[in-house]
C-alpha cells in the first residue's frame, strides 16, 4: 500500500498537523463525553464492534454512562478521575465493565481505558483486557524493575551502559524484535545510543539519522504523549463520527490519546524500514525531550494497553536515570577538573603568576582543555604555550571574533572553512576566544588540532530538499544502506564547560592584567609601611625568641650540675613550657602565613559551642591558676556550630588568654555563651588594662600592640587577634571589641552562625585512643644535624627501640641492607642526597620494601608534603616531633590494628 501524497492537504511534513487527524487506529475505541451529562458527542466509527448497535451513528447522544456495570464502578469515580485529568493535564487508566446486554459479544465485558480532557470534552479510550496472565506480567515486571533492575543501574558507569539497560527491559516488557534507545543531537538529528534485538535483525547502534526523519511538530507531540504504538501498519483508520461538515465542529485535538491515528507519511517511513510493527516511548528531561525508546517488529505486533501503560511509567523513569547518570558523570569530571586546578591554583603566589603557572604546567593545563595551544595577549605580558596558528592567522581570528561576537565568548570548530587558507593555521581547527580588557585588545585563545571522524548515517542526510516537488518532499526516506560521512576540516566543538573553565582562567589573567598596575601603587606604600614596622617587628621577634631561650639556658645547666631530683624535675618541667611557647610563637606565624596565601584548611563539622569554650578555658588553666584569676562561665543553653573543632578552640584559647595576661593577678574573667538572632555569641570580658579608645581600630591589625615598648607590654608577636580574626572569618563568624579605656577593661565578642539540624551521631565524643603495644623495632635516623639525631636516637632508645643514625645520606643508602631497619626517619634539606632522593633510592632497593618511610622535617607546607608522597614517604612529620605525634605513628604502622590501615 503505497502513498498517495495528492491526498495531503499540506505542503510540508513540518506543516502536518498529527494531533487532529479525527481517525484513530482501530484496536480501540474512543468516546468524547459530555462532562456533566455523559452523553456522547463524538466516537469512532467502530463502536458497533463493541455495542449493539443498528449502525455506529445510533450512539450518537446517548448517555455513555447508561452501557456501564456500576457495580465494577462508579459514575462518580469515573468524573473523579476526569477532573483530576483535567486539573493535572494528564492522561489517567481506568478499568470499566459493561452490562453484558449492551454488548455485541457478551464475552468480552471487561476493558482497559484512559480518560483524559480535549476541548472541554471528557474524553474515555477503551481496548479490550488481555488475558490475566498478561495482566500478573505486567505488575510483576514492575516489581521486578523497583527492586532489582533500578538500583543496578547506579553501578552502570556510563550512559550508553544504562541505555542498553532500558533498551533490554523493554525488549523482555513487550518482546519487540528490536528496542533502541535514540538520543536527539542538538540539530535536530539523532543517534542511536543503547540496543537489545534478536540475533536475525540488523543493528542500528551508534547510526544517525537526520533530523528531518522526525519533524519539530512530531517532537512538540512526543513532549506531551509519552507513548505510541502501531501495531500492524496496513489496518486502516477508523473516522470519527460525527464528521467535521456534518457536526460543523472543530476537530477534536488528539494530543493526549493513546489511539491517534498515524501520520500516513510515518506509516510508510515504517514499512519502508520492512517493519509492521512499531512502538515509542518518550524519555524526558526536566521538560525537555531527550530522546525516544524506538521498538520494531516485522509482523504484526500489539501491546495490551496496561503494558503500554507500565512502560510509559517505567520511561518516565528511565528519562530521569539518564540524566541522574549524565549529571553523575558531570559531577565526577567537575570534581576531578577542580582539583586540578585547586593544584594549579595551589602553585599560584606572589612569587609565581599566571603565566609562570601555565608556562610550568603545559601538558597538564592543555589536557584539562583537550587543547593543544594557548594564547594570553596583553602587551609585554604575551605568553603562548603549545601549538597554535601562525600571528598572522591569530589576527584574522581575533578580527573573526570580533566581528561575529563583539565583547563575548567566540567560538569555533571548522576555521579552514571560515578562514579558508590553511596555510599558517598549523593544522588548527577550533578556535575558544575570550576577551578579558577589550579596549586595550587583551585576550585569552584556546586552539584545537583537526579531529577526524566518520559518522555512520542510516540514510543519506541530504535525500531530501525543501526545492523538491510535493511528492518528493511529503515522501518519507525509502533507503536505509548506511552511509559514511568522513569529518575532516574540525575540530571537537567547544562545550559549555570548556567555557566555563576558559572563562576561569580568564578571571586569573584579568586579575594578573590589574595587577601589575594595583602593584606598582600598592608597594610604594606597602614598602613605605614595612619600613616602618620592620625594625619593631623584628625586635619584638628576638625578643620573644630569646625570653625562652634564658629559662632553657639555666635548666640545662642545672641538669649539668645537680642532682637534686626536685630540681632535676622543675628544670624539665620549665624546658618544656619554654618549647611549647616557642613551638607555639612559630606556629602562630606559620598560621598567618597560611591564611594570607588562602592555603589553610578547615575540617568543618556541627559541634557543641559549650564544648569548644570549655576545651580553651581548659587550655588556660594553668596560667589562670598562677594568676589567682576567677573564672566565670555562664552558658543560657547548648548551641551548636559548624565548625573546625581545634581551630575554634584556637580562637578562644588565644582570646582568654590575652584576657588572663592583661588582667593583674586576683582579677576577674567572664565567658558568656548566648543564642542571638541565629548566631552563637560567646563574649569574654575581664577587668584588666584595658585598651585605649584610639587603638581599637587597629587592635585586630598584624603586629599590633597597645605598645609595643611599654611597660604594659606582656609579650607576643602582635599577632595572635589576626589570627583569631581571619579564623573566625573562615568560619563565617565575626568579631568585635570593646573598651571604655585605659585600666577600664575589654571585651571581645565572637559571633558564629548556629545550626539547630545536628544527628545525634555527630555529637558524640570521639572515642580515647586505646594503648597500643610496640614491640622493640630496628629504627634508622638519617640527619646532617649531629644533635637532632644524636637526641632522637636516645629518645627512641629509652622507648626500648634500637636505633642506628647516620649523619649523610650516602652512608645511609651503604649500610642500609645490613641494618633493614622496621622505620626509616629522614630529615629532608640535607646537603648532597636530600631526603626525597634519598627515600626513593632506598625504597628501591632489596629489602626497600619492607621499611616505612617518614620525612621528619620543619617544611610543613601542602607543596613539601606532596613532594613527600611523590618521593614514596609514608608520613609526613613537622619538627619538632612531639611523643604524641611519635606513639600516634608507633600505633599507626606497628600497632595491633595497623593490618587493617
Amino acid at each position: 500500500m503505497a502513498l498517495d501524497t495528492t491526498k495531503l492537504n499540506f505542503d510540508k511534513c513540518e506543516d502536518e498537523p498529527i494531533h487532529i487527524p479525527e481517525a484513530i487506529q482501530g484496536y480501540g475505541y474512543l468516546f468524547a463525553l459530555d462532562p456533566t451529562t455523559g452523553s456522547v458527542k463524538i466516537h469512532s466509527a467502530n463502536v458497533d464492534g463493541i455495542f449493539r448497535l443498528n449502525q455506529p451513528s445510533d450512539l450518537q447522544d446517548k448517555i455513555f454512562f447508561d452501557f456501564l456495570d456500576t457495580d465494577a464502578i462508579t459514575i462518580d469515580f469515573i468524573q473523579e478521575s476526569f477532573e483530576r485529568a483535567r486539573c493535572e493535564d494528564l492522561r489517567l487508566p481506568l478499568q470499566l465493565r459493561f452490562k453484558q446486554d449492551m454488548l455485541a459479544d457478551a464475552e468480552h465485558k471487561d476493558y482497559h481505558a484512559v480518560i483524559f480532557c480535549s476541548d472541554d470534552l471528557m474524553i474515555i479510550e477503551i481496548e479490550p483486557a488481555p488475558g490475566f496472565k498478561s495482566m500478573i506480567k505486567a505488575r510483576q515486571f514492575g516489581t521486578i524493575y523497583a527492586m532489582n533492575i533500578a538500583p543496578t543501574f547506579q553501578s552502570l558507569e556510563t550512559v550508553e551502559g544504562v541505555t542498553d539497560a532500558i533498551a533490554r527491559i523493554i525488549k523482555d516488557l513487550t518482546s519487540f524484535e528490536r528496542v533502541v534507545v535514540y538520543r536527539f543531537n542538538d540539530d535536530g538529528s539523532g543517534t542511536v545510543v543503547g540496543e537489545a534485538k534478536d540475533d536475525e535483525i540488523e543493528s542500528y547502534l551508534n547510526f544517525y539519522y537526520p533530523s528531518t526523519d522526525i519533524p519539530p511538530q512530531a517532537r512538540k507531540l512526543y513532549e506531551k504523549n509519552w507513548i505510541r504504538i502501531n501495531p500492524n501498519v496496513d489496518i486502516a483508520p477508523v473516522p470519527l463520527l460525527p464528521d467535521l461538515r456534518t457536526a460543523r465542529r472543530a476537530p477534536l485535538d488528539m494530543t493526549r490519546s493513546l489511539l491517534r491515528s498515524m501520520s500516513p507519511i510515518h506509516v510508510q517511513y515504517i514499512r519502508n524500514q520492512g517493519l509492521k510493527s512499531s512502538m515509542s516511548i518518550s524519555l524526558i528531561q526536566q521538560g525537555r525531550l531527550w530522546g525516544l525508546v524506538s521498538c520494531h517488529h516485522r509482523t504484526a505486533h500489539y501491546i495490551p494497553q496496561n503494558i503500554r501503560l507500565e512502560c510509559e511509567s517505567l520511561g518516565h523513569l528511565f528519562g530521569w536515570q539518564i540524566y541522574a547518570k549524565q549529571e553523575e558523570i558531570q559531577y565526577n569530571k567537575k570534581v576531578k577538573l577542580e582539583r586540578t586546578f585547586d593544584d594549579l591554583l595551589e602553585k599560584l603566589s606572589h612569587e609565581r603568576t599566571i603565566i609562570e603557572i601555565f608556562q610550568d604546567n603545559q601538558q597538564q593545563i592543555l589536557k584539562l582543555m583537550g587543547a593543544c595551544g594557548f594564547i594570553f595577549f596583553a602587551g609585554s605580558d604575551t605568553v603562548s604555550i603549545g601549538e597554535t596558528p601562525a600571528e598572522t592567522k591569530i589576527d584574522e581570528i581575533i578580527s573573526l571574533a570580533r566581528k561575529t561576537s563583539p565583547e563575548n565568548i567566540y567560538s569555533s570548530h571548522n576555521l579552514p572553512k571560515l578562514l579558508g587558507d590553511t596555510a599558517d593555521l598549523n593544522g588548527i581547527c577550533g578556535a575558544l576566544v575570550i576577551p578579558i580588557l577589550s579596549q586595550k585588545n587583551y585576550f585569552t585563545a584556546w586552539f584545537r588540532a583537526e579531529h577526524q571522524h566518520v559518522i555512520k548515517w542510516a540514510g543519506k542526510p541530504e535525500e531530501k530538499s525543501v526545492a523538491s516537488d510535493k511528492q518528493a518532499r511529503l515522501s518519507p526516506r525509502t533507503s536505509f544502506v548506511i552511509h559514511t560521512e568522513e569529518v575532516t576540516g574540525e575540530s571537537l566543538p567547544w562545550k559549555e564547560e570548556d567555557t566555563e573553565i576558559a572563562d576561569r582562567f580568564n578571571k586569573l589573567f584579568l586579575r594578573h592584567a590589574f595587577q601589575r598596575n594595583i602593584e606598582m601603587q600598592a608597594n610604594i606604600s606597602m614598602l613605605r609601611e614595612k619600613d616602618k614596622t620592620k625594625d619593631e617587628f623584628l625586635a619584638t621577634l628576638a625578643h620573644e625568641l630569646r625570653n625562652p631561650l634564658a629559662p632553657i639556658t639555666s635548666s640545662i645547666t642545672l641538669l649539668k650540675n645537680s642532682t637534686d631530683e626536685e630540681i632535676r624535675s622543675k628544670a624539665h618541667q620549665i624546658i618544656d613550657r619554654q618549647l611549647k611557647l616557642m613551638v607555639t610563637l612559630v606556629d602562630d606565624l606559620l598560621d598567618v602565613s597560611r591564611i594570607t596565601r588562602g592555603k589553610i584548611r578547615l575540617v568543618k563539622k556541627p559541634i557543641a559551642l559549650n564544648r569548644v569554650v570549655e576545651s580553651a578555658i581548659e587550655t588556660n588553666a594553668l596560667i589562670l591558676q598562677e594568676k589567682n584569676h576567677k573564672l566565670h562561665f555562664n552558658s543560657e543553653q547548648l548551641l551548636y556550630v559548624n565548625g573546625d573543632f581545634n581551630r575554634l578552640t584556637q580562637i578562644f584559647a588565644n582570646i582568654i588568654h590575652n584576657a588572663v595576661k592583661y588582667t593583674d593577678p586576683n582579677g576577674v574573667i567572664s565567658v558568656d555563651i548566648k543564642h542571638e538572632d541565629g548566631e552563637g555569641v560567646v563574649s569574654v570580658s575581664d577587668n584588666g588594662m584595658g585598651i585605649p579608645k584610639h587603638y581599637l581600630s587597629r587592635i585586630f591589625d598584624m603586629f599590633t600592640q597597645v605598645d609595643a615598648n611599654s611597660t604594659q607590654t606582656r609579650g607576643g608577636l602582635g599577632i595572635g587577634l589576626t589570627l583569631v580574626k581571619s579564623l573566625v572569618a573562615l568560619h563565617g563568624g565575626r568579631i568585635s571589641v570593646k573598651s571604655r579605656g585605659v585600666g577600664m577593661g575589654s571585651s571581645f565578642s565572637v559571633s558564629l552562625p548556629a545550626t539547630t539540624h545536628i544527628k545525634a551521631a555527630l555529637l558524640q565524643a570521639e572515642p580515647e585512643r586505646a594503648d597500643t603495644e610496640v614491640g622493640s623495632l630496628r629504627i634508622l635516623v638519617v640527619d646532617d644535624n649531629v644533635d637532632a639525631a644524636n637526641s632522637l636516637q636516645l629518645l627512641l632508645k629509652t622507648m626500648g627501640h634500637e636505633v642506628f643514625v647516620r649523619i649523610a645520606g650516602h652512608d645511609a643508602i651503604k649500610d642500609f641492607s645490613e641494618i633493614k631497619p622496621d622505620l626509616a626517619l629522614l630529615d629532608i634539606g640535607m646537603p648532597g642526597i636530600d631526603g626525597y632522593e634519598l627515600c626513593y633510592r632506598l625504597k628501591n632497593l632489596d629489602v626497600g620494601g619492607d621499611t616505612i618511610f617518614v620525612a621528619l622535617t620543619g617544611w610543613g607546607q601542602i607543596e613539601h608534603k606532596t613532594k613527600s608522597q611523590a618521593a614514596g614517604f609514608n608520613r609526613h612529620l613537622v619538627k619538632p616531633l612531639t611523643m604524641d605525634t611519635m606513639m600516634k605513628m608507633f600505633e599507626d604502622f606497628f600497632g595491633k590494628e595497623a593490618d587493617l590501615l
